[in-house]
């Protein structure tokens, strides 16, 4: 009788994957419950980051429906470190994220401020940011301060682009947007309508691997009938 022999090798290779950048879409979208001091992050979530509420500081919160306004912003043409709308970006364990662009809208009553500007933490908030790459056509730029009209209005679609300042952070950021040369204390100023943030994120701790050991499985023969092979056993490990 003719005895067939069947070799059979399973062969098993060192995965490695390359881990691509995640993009997000941060929005904060004010409503009707725009009217508080803080205001929690109400858009889509992700793993690699934590967007944190988004505050008023040292002014005082004032109703306007879709917009976050406040009134008791300086009425000179000075700034007021104290007095500002702001919010941080954390990176979750084991991630680093970049911060692309910050999309917002001005807004403002009869009386409101006339200058504004924003601010970023990688140098503690001592420089104004001022790569706009869109700007409504009723503001203008000097040197990233914006001015407005004297008006009851609003201007939107204002994007600021930030740089590799705001790259690869494994801690967290904060922004700034300080509002000052009011009419009156008692004008309003603020956000008009939302805000949105842009970026990626990825892990930090480099590439991630999967590893077999042994990398190749042998022994698996018999005569026909005759079976079947011994048991073989491996191991999986893995890194980031």
């Amino acid at each position: 009788m003719k005895k067939l022999l069947f070799v059979f090798t399973l062969t098993i290779l060192t995965i490695s994957m390359a881990w691509a950048q995640t993009t997000f879409t941060a929005t904060y979208t004010f409503g009707t419950n725009g009217n508080v001091q803080s205001f929690a992050y109400n858009g889509t979530t992700y793993a690699g980051i934590t967007m944190g509420n988004i505050d008023k500081v040292g002014v005082t919160s004032s109703s306007s429906s879709g917009n976050f306004r406040a009134t008791g912003w300086p009425t000179g043409a000075s700034l007021d470190t104290g007095k500002y709308i702001g919010f941080t970006i954390s990176a979750a364990s084991g991630y680093k994220f970049t911060v692309s662009t910050i999309t917002f809208g001005i807004g403002r009553s009869g009386t409101g401020t006339r200058q504004s500007q924003w601010r970023g933490s990688y140098d503690s908030y001592g420089s104004i940011l001022n790569n706009y790459t869109a700007l409504n056509t009723g503001l203008t730029n000097s040197s990233g301060v914006l001015t407005n009209p004297d008006a009851n209005s609003s201007w939107s679609g204002n994007v600021l682009t930030l740089g590799s300042d705001y790259a690869n952070i494994t801690t967290n950021c904060g922004f700034r947007l300080y509002m000052y040369n009011a009419e009156q204390t008692g004008g309003t100023a603020g956000l008009q309508g939302p805000i949105t943030i842009t970026g990626t994120f990825e892990l930090s701790g480099g590439t991630p691997t999967i590893t077999v050991n042994p990398a190749t499985l042998s022994g698996f023969s018999y005569v026909q009938g005759s079976g079947p092979s011994s048991t073989k056993t491996f191991t999986i490990s893995g890194s980031n």
